[in-house]
């Protein structure tokens, strides 16, 4: 099962509300989906292989910080 996915059931008691805990997780989500969408530009636009590795770092790095909290549930 997809991460987000887990989330959403999680956070939507009850099963009806599943629509509207998608739609909020969405929208809470957006500015990471803009960023990842704008590295990726970066990364197919990048001109030399130093700009492309730069972007796929970053890609990376915001990869990890998504699935940090995950990784230590309290």
């Amino acid at each position: 099962m997809h991460l987000n996915n887990a989330l959403i059931l999680d956070r939507a008691s009850p099963l009806a509300a599943i629509t509207s805990k998608m739609l909020a997780m969405r929208e809470e989500y957006k500015s990471l989906r803009n960023k990842l969408r704008e590295l990726e530009y970066e990364r197919l636009e990048a001109r030399s292989v130093n700009d492309r590795k730069k972007a796929l770092r970053q890609i990376e790095r915001l990869g990890k910080e998504i699935v940090r909290p995950f990784d230590e549930p309290s």
